[in-house]
C-alpha cells in the first residue's frame, strides 16, 4: 500500500509500499522437498489521505534588495517674488587713472605773416679769378668761299661758309679726327635753303644727317637757311654725331 510522505500542505505526494508476499508454506515432512514459493497477493486498495499536518514554523527573513535607481528630477518650483532692494553698499576706491587719448588731428595752418622790411643791401663781394680759356673757343673762324670745296684741319672747327655762289659748297671731313674732336658750320649768308651745305666723308666714317638726326650716311646735305650745325665725332664707332645749342 501507498504511504503519505510530509505533514500539513506537504502531504500530497505518495510512495508506493512494497509488494506483500504470500505466507511460507509449511515444512514438510522431514527429509520432503521444500515446497514452492505462493504467489504474490494481489495488492491492497489505497489507504484513507492522513490529516493535514502541522503548519512549518516561518522561515529565515531573506536579505534586503538593492537600493533601487534614483528617481528623475523634479519639475522646478514657481520662483519666489522679489526681495526688497538691499542697502547701499560703502562707496568704492577711485578707479586707476585711463590711458591718454590719442592726439588730436593738426589744426590748418594759420595765416601767413606780411612780409617784413627789405634789409640793407650787403656789400658786393671781390671779382673771382677769371677761368681759363677754352683752347676750342679761342680759335678763329676759317671762311669757306662760295662754291668751293674744302677739307679743313682738325685746328679748324669753325667754319663760316658762304653760300651766296651758284653751286653748292662741299666740305669733306677731317680725314684723322680725334676722339670727342668738334666740327661747326653756319650759314654765313642765309642762303643754304636754296644753295644747300654738304658734307661728305671717308674711311668708313659715317655723319650724323642734321635734318634726319639719327640717321648716319657717308654723306649729308644741310638746307637751314642762316642756321648753324655742329657735329662732335665718337672715336669707338667711327661717327659723327650731330648735337644742337
Amino acid at each position: 500500500m501507498s504511504k503519505i510522505i510530509g505533514h500539513g500542505r506537504y502531504a500530497r505526494d505518495t510512495y508506493p509500499q512494497a509488494p506483500v508476499h504470500g505466507a511460507t508454506g509449511a515444512t514438510g515432512p522431514s527429509g520432503g522437498a521444500t515446497g514452492a514459493t505462493g504467489g504474490t497477493g494481489a495488492t491492497g486498495g489505497t489507504g484513507a489521505t492522513g490529516s493535514t499536518g502541522a503548519t512549518g514554523s516561518t522561515g529565515v527573513t531573506g536579505s534586503t534588495g538593492a537600493t533601487g535607481s534614483t528617481g528623475g528630477t523634479g519639475a522646478t518650483g514657481a520662483t519666489g517674488g522679489t526681495g526688497g532692494t538691499g542697502a547701499t553698499g560703502s562707496t568704492g576706491g577711485t578707479g586707476a587713472t585711463g590711458s591718454t587719448g590719442a592726439t588730436g588731428a593738426t589744426g590748418s595752418t594759420g595765416a601767413t605773416g606780411s612780409t617784413g622790411a627789405t634789409g640793407a643791401t650787403g656789400a658786393t663781394g671781390g671779382t673771382g679769378a677769371t677761368g681759363p680759356i677754352d683752347p676750342l673757343l679761342s680759335l678763329p673762324w676759317t671762311p669757306v668761299a662760295a662754291g668751293s670745296t674744302v677739307t679743313p684741319t682738325n685746328a679748324q672747327p669753325w667754319l663760316a661758309v658762304d653760300t651766296s655762289g651758284a653751286t653748292p659748297v662741299t666740305i669733306n671731313m677731317p680725314t684723322a679726327p680725334t676722339d670727342g674732336q668738334v666740327l661747326l658750320a653756319v650759314d654765313d649768308n642765309g642762303n643754304a635753303a636754296v644753295n644747300p651745305i654738304q658734307f661728305a666723308s671717308t674711311g668708313g666714317v659715317t655723319i650724323d644727317n642734321p635734318q634726319n638726326p639719327g640717321s648716319y650716311a657717308n654723306a649729308v646735305t644741310f638746307t637751314t637757311q642762316g642756321g648753324t650745325v655742329a657735329w662732335k665725332y665718337q672715336a669707338s664707332t667711327s661717327k659723327w654725331i650731330f648735337f644742337s645749342f
